[in-house]
């Protein structure tokens, strides 16, 4: 997980997204994946920024949930949750609508 965390540290670093991603069926560890995971790739993420000779560093995240095709932003306060809309950009990029970001 070191090694990965370093990885997805040097992307962002890099001005590049960065994406944890856990993928199965239900009752597999998904969620004790990404709470394992997820500390040592924002613990590399600062590490990183601040060893940097970047003038300015801003990290924002999002999390998101996609069960039985419904998109859930884990990080809103909605009751229930919405259902969000995946969009691709004729750019190229995808998108989620109204997914909430904050500053870590």
């Amino acid at each position: 997980a070191a090694t990965g965390a370093a990885s997805l540290a040097q992307r962002v670093c890099d001005g590049r997204n960065a994406t944890v991603l856990a993928y199965g069926q239900t009752g597999s560890g998904k969620t004790h994946t990404v709470d394992g995971l997820l500390p040592p790739v924002i613990d590399a993420t600062y590490a990183a920024a601040a060893a940097g000779d970047h003038e300015f560093t801003e990290i924002s995240c999002t999390y998101l949930e996609i069960y039985n095709e419904q998109v859930r932003d884990l990080l809103a306060d909605d009751e229930p949750p919405k259902n969000l809309a995946v969009q691709a950009s004729l750019a190229g990029g995808v998108s989620v609508v109204g997914l909430s970001e904050t500053a870590c």
